[in-house]
């Protein structure tokens, strides 16, 4: 069966389990290849465990079992030149980008021992992330000339609000931005931007 998906590549932050996991899977499973990407360790004011190593392979497993293939690698998506090793590695294997999915996140839900960390590590992943993950898919996708999507996943956190106000801020400015992503290559790229609460 042809599939508009097929043969095509997607960029996934936050791929290593949960929702950037499910997406990498259900990609693969109509063609898409996948370039992974996630932190792979604990932020020190985030309350509960960050994907590791081992849920990374096991990425790459579902998503090699679905017939596609993946590149995988560890990077914190606050820091754009790990981000970018990780994106030039799979642009080098794949020749081609079609699809981002910004999809890493935290929140804390404990209360804030030290509510500056908690900003810092929330906002550092939330925003900067999602802000780095945009700005390094965007020419990739220009350069490609077959058009392209870039997806911000989010949460309803942004609209109704959680009492957390870094990760509500950050879930807002999601909104706010992903409005104007469209006007930055205008004229330039075949692409569509989306955000998904």
């Amino acid at each position: 069966m042809s599939d508009f998906f097929s043969g095509k590549v997607a960029f996934i932050t936050g791929a290593a389990r949960g929702q950037g996991r499910a997406h990498a899977v259900r990609l693969a499973s109509r063609g898409v290849n996948i370039i992974a990407v996630d932190i792979c360790r604990d932020l020190p004011a985030i309350d509960y465990p960050n994907a590791t190593r081992a849920d990374l392979d096991e990425t790459r497993d579902l998503v090699e079992a679905e017939g596609a293939k993946i590149v995988t690698g560890v990077a914190d998506v606050a820091d754009q030149a790990a981000l970018r090793a990780v994106l030039d590695e799979g642009l080098a294997h794949f020749g081609r980008l079609d699809i981002a999915i910004a999809n890493a996140g935290v929140v804390r839900y404990s209360e804030d021992d030290d509510p500056i960390a908690t900003w810092n590590d929330v906002i550092n992943t939330n925003l900067t992330g999602v802000w780095n993950t945009c700005f390094l898919v965007r020419q990739p996708i220009i350069d490609g000339g077959h058009g392209g999507s870039i997806v911000i996943t989010s949460s309803t956190a942004g609209i109704k609000g959680t009492g957390r106000h870094h990760h509500r801020d950050r879930r807002y400015r999601h909104l706010s931005r992903e409005r104007h992503l469209p006007d930055a290559a205008s004229g330039e790229l075949d692409r569509r931007t989306g955000h998904v609460s």
